[in-house]
């Protein structure tokens, strides 16, 4: 049974890559009306699959590229096509839509703040358990007869001192990661764009991980244009 869930976790952290490149490659590439396109899954992050996206515009014309469009389907089986409208009915691929880049810098920024929250309340309270041991000490320390069940008491004290420190710590380390993460994040996630002709832009798209299946599609609009993209979890097999 342990060696179930433990394969089960390892899948559900497997890189996605391309379908049609037979997994040589991560980056998937798509050219069709005077555009280019490039994904890759970069991993999974605070709950949402990660993908690069690039896209060349060609063409003579600007584009509205807006992520908050792009639609993402998995299925535990190859993906042909959409399966009809109703798309959330029973026996067909999940389906989901990417977050929008408003949503992902606000939703970021709520994380910081509830760990930024959480570190100073595992900090007091690490203070707490030390200035509590310090009384304790010195009241031991004033006593002509020290009990087997003092010695014992003031052994737990200190443990319980060196596990509030180690939590204050990794929550102080786990929220300075979540502000370093999120200063850098305003320019690294793809904006809604007009991308003018002949430019470029790259960027991170962030799809719900509740999306986790086996084979994974993404399905990104452009113009009257949609571009497909399939990819399925790499296996060592």
């Amino acid at each position: 049974m342990r060696l179930f869930w433990f394969l089960l976790l390892v899948s559900a952290c497997a890189p996605y890559v391309p379908v049609n490149h037979g997994g040589q490659t991560r980056v998937a590439a798509l050219e069709a009306h005077q555009l280019t396109l490039y994904l890759e899954h970069l991993g999974t992050q605070h709950g949402h699959h990660v993908f690069d996206l690039e896209v060349i515009n060609q063409s003579t014309a600007p584009i509205e590229v807006f992520p908050g469009r792009i639609r993402a389907y998995s299925d535990s089986r190859p993906i042909h096509h959409e399966r009809g409208p109703d798309i959330n009915r029973p026996g067909l691929p999940l389906h989901m839509a990417a977050r929008s880049p408003d949503f992902i810098l606000n939703f970021y920024q709520q994380r910081e703040r509830t760990r930024q929250t959480m570190a100073v309340i595992f900090s007091v309270l690490s203070v707490g358990v030390m200035v509590y041991d310090a009384v304790e000490d010195n009241k031991d320390s004033r006593k002509t007869v020290v009990t087997e069940s003092d010695v014992n008491r003031a052994v737990q004290r200190d443990a319980a001192v060196v596990a509030s420190v180690a939590i204050a710590d990794a929550a102080g380390h786990s929220a300075q990661a979540m502000a370093q993460e999120n200063y850098f994040l305003p320019r690294e996630v793809f904006p809604d764009v007009l991308l003018p002709a002949g430019e470029r832009q790259r960027g991170k798209i962030f799809v719900p991980s509740e999306i986790n299946m086996r084979y994974l599609r993404l399905v990104v609009p452009i113009g009257r244009v949609e571009y497909v993209f399939d990819f399925k979890r790499r296996t060592n097999s």
